[in-house]
């Protein structure tokens, strides 16, 4: 019988020794676990609302704009031309919803309202055919994450007259018409898009 206590005894002590040994251990894989856990439970949304950790993809990789203006371009007229790059979804929101004849209206509000939250590049565009060189857009060193990017032009016909430029593209034209604006993929950006699809070719062929 006390040979069974003093065994007993021993392997008690054994095992808090190895219990303490091992707490940290332990306690770190709980911890490893619990963080695994949240992570697990957030979605899209929440990754990429986090500061910017997690979310790497831009939404706006607009480099060059061209310009080119048909003959008889609104009407003979000149074309005020706005590009709005914008950082908050509400803003996003908004304009989205607006035509270019509510944004010219609101536009100074806008910029007293959103001072840090929206950047305008603004061009007059004279009626008189022509293919601009590419203009290249500077993109503010910003802490927010541009979400969207906005074209807004002031014909003088009704319409809309708003695009909002895709996030793929890094070069577009804006062919003024006589009623309204396309933006298209600029030439230097379907010659690019080519001479990739060449090069994969190549590589298949290799």
């Amino acid at each position: 019988m006390l040979r069974f206590f003093l065994v007993a005894a021993t392997a008690v002590c054994c095992f808090l020794v190895v219990d303490r040994a091992y707490a940290p251990i332990a306690e770190s894989a709980v911890m490893s676990l619990s963080a695994a856990s949240s992570l697990k439970s957030l979605d899209d949304k929440d990754f990429l609302g986090m500061g910017g950790v997690f979310a790497s993809k831009e939404k706006v990789n607009l480099k060059t704009i061209v310009f080119d203006v048909e003959e008889n371009m609104n009407h003979n007229g000149a074309v005020k031309l706005d590009l709005i790059i914008v950082y908050t979804q509400e803003l996003v929101n908004k304009l989205s919803e607006m035509s270019s004849r509510e944004y010219f209206r609101r536009k100074r509000q806008l910029k007293r309202d959103h001072p840090d939250k929206i950047k305008i590049y603004q061009w007059g565009i004279e009626a008189e055919k022509s293919l601009s060189k590419p203009i290249k857009i500077k993109h503010d060193t910003n802490a927010l994450t541009p979400l969207a990017a906005f074209i807004f032009a002031d014909f003088s016909s009704t319409g809309e007259h708003r695009h909002l430029v895709p996030e793929a593209l890094e070069n577009i034209k804006l062919v003024l018409k006589e009623n309204d604006f396309e933006l298209e993929q600029s030439d230097s950006d379907v010659e690019k898009k080519k001479k990739e699809k060449e090069g994969e070719d190549n590589d298949d062929d290799d």
